[in-house]
């Protein structure tokens, strides 16, 4: 998998107005372009061939304000030159639409294009308008109209969205959504040009009564917002549209993982020995949660780390015989228990420390965790928080004061980021990459937000995936993962790299591992069958 831009909408924006600046293409021009190339892809695509005759050839464009409404009418005009039958609704008076979507109106109206215009009250009445734009027809429900549509086109606002529609979109929206809910037998095809509306593209927050696509057609770029949450059930399948924008040296904050990254691991050859590869440490698998610490300790062997030690407790259940066992005293993790680990920990012994999975939270574990922290601080020792170790810092907020964190990476899922963060689950989900955001400004780590559409930030640049893998909410799997990273820690990769390829690794195996239910010791296996094929 290769690196590609995610931007922001308001970044896509951006590059927009910084392509046109530089290549001297006119806006109007560039409408046109991607409009004709929303039409060319969905004919290459079958859209209209594949639909059973009794559909007919109709399509409804509804067609907002801005630049997207004036895709859409690009896309009508298109269709009509095509012989098929395409209708416009504009959910303003013409006066309302912006200039170059007033003129792709007439350039629709002139070659006799059919266009209503949607009653400003919510009664869901339109009134059909002729070249000049006149009313030429009386009032007729928008129902009737859409009972004859083989495709509802949602060209309303596009990445032009901020905040939850308001007006006549969102009584559009709500026909929408009521007219869907009560004909489940008409089998009309839903389309949305660049960003279903009622999502937004820079956070993906969905808003009530969002369009819900069967295929989105999104331009030159996936925006961020469609790979977060809930965001991608409202974009169906995405088709990407090369409207030509590109600006060789522009980039987005966010990005897909370059699977290149594994050419950054140490080489294996002749002379390497299972020192070249790093020693991982795993603290976690308390007595009352041995296997998180197993499922670590597989994660990083999967990864190819060359040694990995974990913590024995006076009664832990069986270890894997590959793993180098620390015997303690103890049922958790206590100061005690740390002190037999300082001294090797300072003679650098240890590449990596994970620390969480099944670690517990009794006050002995969390004294010995800050005093752990300060020491792997100290001597620069790359570090990943998980589970219990996300925790004890949600309630020890010295870790947020004095910074001991930078250098480390933090895994939260979606409840450990509103507890670090000191506000609802609903919060987080409605702006993950403003969390992820806030998550690094407050504690000085590179963050991986996992979750839908799982986000990597280190304060300068992030990392997204999206390879989408259902499965992977099982118990168990960020253990997996944790592990995962610290074993990439361990063979020298950044803390970015190692977050963002760990989270690649993780989703990609979960997919090969197909649609059905797997256990977290299995995808550990996967992980490393993902990793062998790219090296």
């Amino acid at each position: 998998m290769k690196e590609a831009l995610i931007p922001t909408a308001q970044e896509m924006a951006a590059l927009d107005a910084f392509f046109m600046d530089q290549s001297g293409i006119r806006s109007l021009e560039l409408m046109d372009r991607v409009g004709r190339e929303i039409a060319r892809r969905l004919d290459t695509y079958g859209i209209f061939t594949q639909l059973p005759p009794e559909f007919g050839r109709r399509t409804v464009v509804l067609v907002g304000p801005g630049n997207n409404g004036g895709d859409g009418l690009v896309l009508a005009r298109c269709l009509r030159e095509a012989h098929r039958v395409p209708v416009a609704v504009i959910l303003t008076q013409s006066s309302g639409l912006s200039s170059d979507c007033q003129k792709m109106l007439s350039a629709y109206l002139s070659i006799g294009g059919e266009c209503y215009v949607l009653d400003d009250n919510t009664n869901g009445n339109i009134r059909r308008i002729g070249r000049h734009r006149d009313y030429i027809a009386s009032e007729r429900p928008l129902r009737a109209l859409f009972s004859r549509a083989a495709v509802i086109v949602d060209a309303l606002l596009g990445t032009g969205q901020s905040g939850a529609p308001r007006g006549n979109i969102k009584n559009i929206l709500g026909f929408v959504k009521d007219y869907r809910a009560h004909t489940p037998e008409q089998k009309t095809l839903y389309l949305s040009i660049d960003v279903p509306t009622g999502i937004s593209g820079d956070s993906g927050e969905v808003f009530e009564s969002a369009f819900k696509a069967d295929i989105t057609l999104t331009v030159q770029h996936l925006k961020l917002g469609m790979t977060q949450g809930s965001a991608p059930l409202h974009c169906g399948e995405i088709l990407l549209i090369d409207g030509g924008i590109k600006v060789p040296e522009w980039r987005s904050q966010f990005v897909t993982v370059d699977s290149d990254v594994c050419n950054a691991l140490p080489p294996r050859t002749g002379a390497s020995h299972k020192g070249t590869f790093g020693h991982v440490l795993i603290i976690g698998g308390c007595e009352a949660m041995p296997g998180a610490g197993i499922l670590a300790s597989q994660g990083a062997f999967a990864t190819g780390a060359g040694k990995v030690s974990q913590l024995r407790y006076s009664s832990t259940m069986g270890v894997p015989p590959e793993v180098m066992q620390i015997p303690v005293s103890s049922e958790v993790f206590t100061p005690s228990a740390l002190s037999t680990l300082i001294s090797r920990i300072e003679a650098g012994e240890f590449e990596s420390v994970v620390i969480g999975p099944g670690l517990g939270t009794s006050d002995q574990t969390r004294d010995a965790v800050m005093s752990l922290l300060t020491t792997l601080h100290d001597r620069q020792i790359p570090c990943v928080l998980d589970a219990d170790g996300l925790n004890i810092i949600s309630a020890t907020r010295a870790a947020q004061s004095n910074h001991l964190l930078r250098g480390m990476v933090l895994t939260p899922h979606l409840k450990e980021a509103a507890r670090l963060l000191n506000v609802s689950t609903e919060a987080v989900q409605r702006d993950r990459v403003g969390s992820v955001q806030r998550l690094h400004d407050a504690f000085g780590a590179t963050i991986l937000l996992k979750g839908g559409g799982s986000l990597v930030w280190n304060g300068v640049e992030g990392r997204v995936n999206t390879v989408s893998a259902p499965f992977l909410a099982t118990a168990g799997s960020g253990d997996v993962l944790s592990g995962v990273i610290g074993g990439l820690l361990a063979q020298r990769l950044s803390l970015l790299d190692a977050a963002s390829f760990g989270m690649l690794l993780h989703g990609l195996a979960a997919k090969e591992l197909g649609e059905r239910p797997f256990g977290s010791s299995e995808l550990a296996g996967e992980i490393s069958r993902v990793l062998a094929r790219m090296i």
